[in-house]
């Protein structure tokens, strides 16, 4: 299925008849089978075990996935990437770097802490941006949007999209579970007692821990909806330095974990998360330790909370610490991400464009919407692309 499925990723999204037109032979009817079914149906399908169950119930949780039905399709997208994990040297603001020295290698200029406030537009055309300050940038061409749909919809005003698309944009949902990182800076890597079963624990790149069945699981997600701190606090992490030496001084490791948290907290919303991050430090670690008991005073070294609060002010369009930029649920996946008028990243605005994880294919880091927004764009313009494109998906 990897090709096939890498096909959907980077190529615009199809509407659901037609991509079950090119569904063909045996493997094509599976495959709608599973567009039929909801995440847990889909796990259930092919698991016994209760245990590897509730993992990967949580894996497609981790994901940003709802158990609705239809996202049961994630199934085979999610069997085709699980050994193409990748760290990157020196830590992932490297990447992010790599990319920006590479813009900036093609005349691209970059101007930081300078938000957008408009996306100016006239006779139903893109005209540029105007930024806080107050300064005003004169589009060439195109203006192209990577926040999330509802803010890229303040920025460009509602009369721009019109009344039915607006409201559809408005009504985009974060995901209802957050997540926030628990770092630690450390003298030996953490020690896992599973390991007494099996020794390669101690070196596994992705762990997950903290739900023991498919009840706490159910159990933890209650709580978060309802703005609670999870009773069993669930997610996984990884000791990168493990693998790669770069992530923490000679001799030294760091690890972090993702437990699922509540964005609004119960007891004095989202910004209580300042006034309680010693608390929920404490309280992860206690959990961390009880599966890895070397994580003692002696072992810890430092320790710090990203909160979901934390990920929305540095990341402005990770609404409500939406990890993956909105909730996948069958109105918000493929064709229909962000709405069905808006998922080929063009938009009503002549010259303007959306490229971010708001549309297909989501959040992480894959580069598919940027990719797939530059093939629209490319043609708009008549511009003769200079890459080879992915094939169309047809499969059978």
């Amino acid at each position: 299925m990897r090709e096939f499925i890498t096909e959907t990723m980077f190529n615009r999204p199809l509407p659901p008849e037609e991509m079950a037109a090119r569904l063909n032979g045996d493997l094509g009817e599976e495959v709608k089978a599973y567009n039929a079914m909801t995440m847990y149906e889909a796990v259930e399908r092919n698991f016994e075990e209760a245990h590897v169950r509730t993992l990967f119930k949580l894996w497609f949780h981790i994901l940003a996935l709802e158990d609705d039905p239809g996202t049961g399709a994630f199934f085979p997208r999610v069997f085709s990437r699980m050994d193409r994990f990748s760290i990157v040297k020196g830590g992932s603001i490297r990447f992010a770097e790599a990319l920006e020295e590479c813009f900036r290698s093609y005349g691209g200029e970059i101007l930081q802490d300078a938000h957008v406030s408009e996306v100016t537009h006239k006779n139903g055309k893109a005209t540029g941006v105007r930024l806080e300050d107050g300064r005003t940038l004169e589009a060439k061409q195109v203006v192209i949007s990577t926040v999330d749909p509802p803010q890229t919809l303040r920025m460009v005003g509602e009369d721009a999209f019109g009344p039915e698309i607006s409201e559809k944009v408005r009504n985009f949902k974060p995901s209802p579970h957050a997540i926030c990182t628990i770092h630690l800076a450390l003298n030996e890597a953490p020690r896992y007692t599973a390991a007494e079963f099996d020794p390669d624990l101690n070196r596994a790149f992705n762990m997950f821990i903290g739900v023991a069945d498919e009840a706490q699981l159910e159990e933890n997600f209650n709580a978060t909806i309802h703005g609670s701190f999870p009773p069993f606090p669930m997610g996984n992490g990884a000791c990168n330095s493990l693998h790669e030496p770069s992530y923490a001084p000679p001799g030294k490791h760091a690890a972090f974990w993702w437990p699922f948290v509540p964005y609004d907290l119960t007891d004095g919303g989202p910004d209580a998360w300042d006034a309680r991050r010693e608390e929920y430090t404490n309280r992860l670690l206690e959990v961390w330790r009880t599966y890895a008991p070397n994580l003692d005073e002696k072992n810890v070294l430092g320790t710090y909370l990203f909160t979901p609060r934390d990920t929305e002010r540095s990341c402005i369009n990770m609404i409500h610490g939406s990890h993956h930029v909105g909730a996948y649920t069958l109105d918000q996946v493929g064709y229909n991400r962000p709405t069905p008028e808006l998922s080929h990243y063009r938009t009503p605005v002549e010259g303007f464009y959306m490229a971010g994880s708001g549309n297909h294919v989501g959040g992480s880091i894959n580069g598919a919407a940027g990719y797939n927004a530059a093939n629209t764009i490319a043609e708009d313009l008549g511009i003769k692309k200079w890459w080879t494109p992915v094939s169309e998906p047809v499969l059978g």
